[in-house]
């Protein structure tokens, strides 16, 4: 197997990409892998080495070193071509995808690849796009944009950014208006504070929105937060963050989490999209699972137990 690996320079910590970059060169002397080393600086050129890469044939790994949104771009293209594998060395600012394993440290360790296996998850569909990892929208997503736009600023830090962010979002606290299909059910109108839409379990670097989702149950797990008063939301917010809200009976009344494989969504206009930490705007979103359809090469050490497809008729 051939092994493809493309370095964000944009991602996370310049410092640590640059680390990973000489380790991988020095393992490649080392062993002899066959390995290629890609610096990229945007999504264009790391679509275009994939393609050439992947399009010659024969199996390939495609490593997304970087964070999600680095991740979820890999996916999008590597997907395209049967004989392909991804796989993450996690050097981003959120990376929440590797946070759904235990033994997180592997993942950051050149040599554990090669001796790693590969398992497939999940994906989502959206639109003409790929989900790996959660698709918010409401405050999440509106928090993510407000972060953006504050990390352009040099002396603001990620934390900080993202701080700031949720402080902003809280003030202007925008709702979401949505009418939802789920499966087969009827159409029903809400109004939310937010959507999590996930395959994996967190977002917003570190939030466990979706805590009983799996990553190859064949379904992915969705969260309406209904559109509560800003000190209800703030009461409500630390069982949030740690997922542990679906067993607060005082929460009962907020959150509705089901299991799924199929989310029709319609939005009275234009609404912004957060998929993988990347905004989109649409009037309507169609979200499907695709069962297993991601083949994910887990690095040495790190350990993984197949799930049982679960029933989606099963209201949690």
């Amino acid at each position: 197997m051939k092994y493809l690996f493309i370095l964000n320079q944009q991602a996370g910590n310049a410092r640590a990409t640059a680390k990973l970059e000489a380790e991988l060169r020095a393992l490649r002397e080392a062993q002899g892998l066959n390995y290629e080393l890609c610096p990229t600086s945007t999504p264009e050129e790391a679509a275009h080495l994939i393609r050439r890469t992947c399009g010659n044939g024969g199996e390939v790994c495609v490593v997304a070193c970087g964070g999600d949104g680095t991740f979820s771009g890999t996916v999008n293209v590597a997907a395209e071509f049967p004989g392909a594998a991804v796989a993450l060395m996690p050097v981003g600012t959120g990376n929440d995808f590797v946070r759904n394993f235990a033994c997180r440290d592997a993942f950051l360790d050149p040599s554990a690849l090669p001796e790693g296996r590969i398992v497939e998850f999940d994906l989502l569909r959206c639109g003409d796009r790929l989900c790996t990892n959660m698709i918010n929208i409401g405050f999440d997503c509106e928090t993510a944009k407000q972060a953006a736009k504050l990390r352009r600023n040099p002396v603001m830090g990620e934390k900080l950014a993202y701080i700031s962010g949720v402080a902003i979002t809280l003030v202007r606290k925008p709702g979401v208006t949505v009418t939802a299909s789920i499966d087969d059910e009827p159409h029903a109108e809400h109004q939310l504070l937010l959507i999590a839409i996930a395959n994996g379990a967190f977002c917003g670097g570190g939030f466990r929105a979706a805590p009983r989702s799996c990553l190859d149950d064949g379904l992915m797990d969705v969260c309406m937060v209904n559109n509560v008063s800003r000190t209800r939301f703030l009461t409500l917010a630390s069982c949030y963050r740690d997922g542990s809200y679906l067993e607060k009976k005082t929460a009962a009344d907020v959150f509705n989490y089901r299991k799924c494989r199929r989310l029709d969504l319609q939005f009275p206009g234009m609404q912004s999209i957060c998929v993988d930490g990347d905004i989109i705007e649409a009037e309507q979103l169609t979200v499907e699972v695709l069962p297993r359809a991601m083949r994910f090469v887990l690095p040495r050490g790190v350990e993984w137990k197949e799930a049982a497809v679960c029933d989606p008729a099963c209201t949690l």
